[in-house]
């Protein structure tokens, strides 16, 4: 499997280090066998050789069943996954520039550094007629005071008219999408279509209505004029309206 870990002058690291690194690609197999204690590696060593973490430490291996075994991998390839999107430039943030700025100014005095925070992505998620309030969804890595780096998802919300803007953050993905979610149910989404089906059985019914009215309407008898009922006015002019069966014949 490929790995996209970061590298400096101290070796390789999975999460991105204090010190200046760059991102690289590494060839690994977490099925080879650690040169010292023969277990499985798992993970990436700092000098990119056949150890394992543990024995690269100097720490007591602990016993790992398979099915964590397959956790600590899942989470190895999490962590490369999201050191690749790093490479992404923010070429879909062009058009919210404004907002980016404006979470670079939150976060500078939230704990982070405004200025080295790398985003992934930032889009508009929801609108609140006629427009005035406006939620962001973003995913970033960003830099804490302290030197490390950690990837958050976060929900931006702006109104205009009070200059409102309230930024949360999530470790989590999960959290993330739960939360926005729940604070986008009464706006305009970016799904909204998809609430329209809910709207379907309706307008079957309606159809249905309509469609027995107008059958019933072309299958309904058109009434007999010849027993006295309404006369039309060419019947009149022509003089050939039949009698009513009730009237008496003429007198001589």
């Amino acid at each position: 499997m490929k790995l996209h870990v970061w590298s400096n002058v101290d070796g390789y690291f999975l999460s991105r280090p204090e010190r200046r690194s760059r991102l690289v690609e590494l060839e690994f197999d977490p099925h080879d066998a650690c040169r010292q204690c023969g277990e499985r590696v798992l993970s990436v060593s700092t000098d990119n050789s056949n150890i394992c973490p543990w024995c690269d430490s100097g720490a007591n291996r602990p016993k790992i069943l398979p099915y964590q075994e397959q956790e600590i991998i899942r989470l190895l390839k999490k962590q490369s996954d999201e050191n690749k999107d790093w490479k992404s430039a923010s070429r879909r943030v062009i058009a919210n520039r404004a907002t980016e700025k404006d979470v670079r100014d939150y976060l500078d005095v939230h704990g982070f550094y405004g200025s080295s925070a790398r985003f992934i992505s930032l889009e508009l998620a929801a609108i609140e007629r006629p427009g005035w309030v406006q939620v962001f969804n973003f995913h970033a890595h960003l830099k804490t005071r302290d030197g490390r780096w950690v990837v958050r998802y976060g929900i931006c919300r702006t109104d205009e008219r009070t200059s409102l803007f309230e930024v949360t953050l999530h470790e989590h993905k999960e959290g993330h999408s739960a939360a926005l979610r729940t604070g986008t149910r009464a706006m305009i989404t970016r799904d909204r279509r998809q609430q329209h089906w809910s709207m379907l059985p309706l307008l079957m019914l309606f159809l249905f209505v309509v469609g027995v009215a107008s059958v019933g309407a072309i299958l309904a008898p058109e009434p007999n004029r010849t027993l006295g009922g309404p006369r039309s006015t060419a019947d009149v002019m022509s003089g050939t309206v039949a009698a009513p069966l009730n009237a008496q014949p003429a007198q001589p």
